[in-house]
């Protein structure tokens, strides 16, 4: 993600249980836009909007998902000569990152990862 400051801001507004929002924006490989808009009310938890009609490739829709928890869980992208640490950003319905991260339903979603 490029924009990292303004994720951190709407992650340290939810630590908070402080109602927020922020748009996240990235090109397939192709070049086509991809838009996800994250909402997290503090009464609700979070709602992802996926907006892929741009995509010329994909399917031209727009999806909704609801989620409990957020969580970032750290991984190590090991590469030839040095070790890249990565934080995994996921919405979940499940109670904890361990039951997350062995799902492999729409109950977690990977939205993106950033540099530590």
């Amino acid at each position: 993600m490029k924009n990292i400051d303004v994720y951190k801001k709407f992650k340290a507004s939810v630590d908070k249980k402080e109602n927020a929002s922020f748009r996240y924006i990235y090109s397939t490989k192709e070049g086509d836009t991809i838009i996800i808009d994250v909402y997290y009310d503090k009464n609700k938890g979070f709602k992802i909007v996926k907006d892929s009609r741009r995509d010329q490739f994909g399917q031209k829709k727009i999806y909704k998902y609801n989620y409990k928890y957020i969580y970032e869980q750290e991984i190590v992208n090991k590469k030839e000569k040095d070790s890249e640490h990565l934080i995994d950003v996921m919405f979940s319905n499940k109670d904890t990152v361990d039951k997350a991260l062995a799902d492999s339903t729409l109950d977690t979603y990977s939205l993106f990862k950033y540099k530590k």
